[in-house]
């Protein structure tokens, strides 16, 4: 059931996801995966009311499960819920010390709220906590340009490009940060 599941998942076929998580709640309510990846195709839909509610399940009925935490942040980071995002990525590195989303995205989250030095500081121990991860580094040159860096931010994306060349947004970020920089004179 779980493998039939996660096939509409991978398929991006999201409300075919959302159909076959319920099924597997139903039949192994304390299979973490029918939550989480419930909610997951649910944000996709643009349900977050119905995302919430899964996760809270999840968290309630499975209290020492980590992952409906981070499906709980996700929530309120795709609804821009900038402090609710932040306040909820904390307890995602509560629980999960060594989980990169909670550092990268957590920073992406805490520069959105405005609270960007806090955000360099986060970025930094996730590219030193995880430095094969693609994810701090991108926050680091997501924060440079939320301050207006563009120099910075083309160093950053120029910097994760060669750490990691196979990711394809890399470029097309790196080079609309230098077009920024160019207007900037």
């Amino acid at each position: 059931a779980v493998e039939h599941a996660w096939m509409a998942n991978h398929r991006r076929h999201w409300d075919a996801a959302v159909q076959r998580w319920e099924a597997v709640r139903r039949r192994f309510p304390d299979e973490t995966a029918g939550y989480w990846c419930a909610a997951q195709a649910l944000r996709h839909l643009h349900r977050f009311e119905d995302a919430e509610a899964v996760v809270l399940e999840a968290m309630q009925r499975l209290p020492g499960s980590a992952e409906p935490y981070v499906e709980h942040a996700w929530v309120a980071q795709d609804t821009r819920d900038w402090p609710e995002a932040v306040r909820r990525w904390e307890k995602v590195r509560e629980r999960l010390r060594d989980h990169v989303e909670g550092y990268a995205i957590a920073a992406e989250a805490l520069a959105k709220a405005g609270r960007l030095d806090e955000a360099e500081a986060l970025a930094t121990a996730g590219r030193e906590r995880f430095p094969g991860s693609p994810l701090p580094f991108a926050a680091a040159a997501k924060i440079a340009e939320e301050r207006k860096a563009w120099a910075i931010a083309a160093e950053r994306w120029r910097e994760a490009q060669r750490r990691f060349p196979d990711e394809a947004e890399f470029p097309q970020r790196l080079f609309e940060a230098l077009l920024h920089l160019a207007e900037a004179g």
